[in-house]
């Protein structure tokens, strides 16, 4: 908890917190996905720690807060529905990064 709290996670931390239970390791994992996101700026590791917890919403959510259309897009194809409004919304702010 303290590490979560002072953006410390590491891999170590990860791997100690799936022998405390599946929840401890899941606050774990989201607590990690946004301290990539934020404090590390490692957006690729966030997205990896919120598909493993299964937040594929987030995942896209958060390639799309950093401009990443074309790995929002691919997640999509990959993972949503193509009449997902997730998956209209990437399509549509893709498409317009590119006419600008």
């Amino acid at each position: 908890a303290t590490q979560a709290k002072s953006g410390t996670l590491d891999d170590f931390s990860i791997a100690m917190a799936a022998t405390q239970g599946i929840m401890v390791w899941r606050r774990t994992m989201l607590a990690y996905a946004q301290q990539k996101k934020g404090i590390d700026r490692d957006i690729h590791k966030a997205v990896l720690a919120y598909l493993a917890i299964g937040r594929k919403d987030d995942a896209v959510q958060c390639y799309l807060d950093h401009y990443y259309y074309a790995d929002a897009a691919a997640l999509c194809v990959q993972s949503l529905l193509s009449r997902d409004p997730l998956s209209v919304l990437v399509f549509n702010l893709w498409a317009q990064s590119l006419e600008q």
